[in-house]
């Protein structure tokens, strides 16, 4: 499922709130770029039908394991942020980054669906607090 979900980002690019894009636009663009994808697969394919599924099953957030595969997304771009700051010795430093998002990287746990990713993003953000590296 992660896969599936990031086959449509391989046309479109990884779209973040930076993009100033719309949720619907985006969901727009990537849908397009999927569809197109699927046409590659042919009108019959068992293939195509289950990557169509999965990517369907992934955007609804509709089981457990696509409510896992949105928080992973989510937390790995958080974590990618803190490893920027870590690794170039900016603590806090890309702020602007956060707060182009919203705010909500650091300062909003509940975007994460699941209790496993809040609780793994509350000790992020509590390290990145302390300036502790990882």
């Amino acid at each position: 499922m992660a896969l599936v979900h990031d086959m449509a980002e391989s046309i479109v690019g990884d779209l973040t709130p930076q993009d100033r894009i719309s949720k619907e636009e985006k969901y727009t663009l990537e849908n397009n770029a999927f569809q197109e994808i699927l046409t590659t697969l042919g009108p019959n394919s068992q293939v195509r039908d289950k990557i169509h599924s999965l990517w369907k099953e992934y955007e609804e957030g509709s089981t457990k394991e696509a409510q896992i595969v949105k928080d992973i997304d989510k937390f790995e771009m958080i974590f990618q942020a803190y490893e920027y700051e870590v690794d170039q010795n900016r603590p806090k430093q890309l702020q602007e980054f956060f707060d182009g998002t919203k705010g909500w990287i650091f300062s909003r746990i509940d975007i994460f669906l699941t209790s496993e990713f809040k609780e793994l993003a509350q000790r992020l953000v509590e390290i990145r607090e302390r300036n502790d590296p990882i």
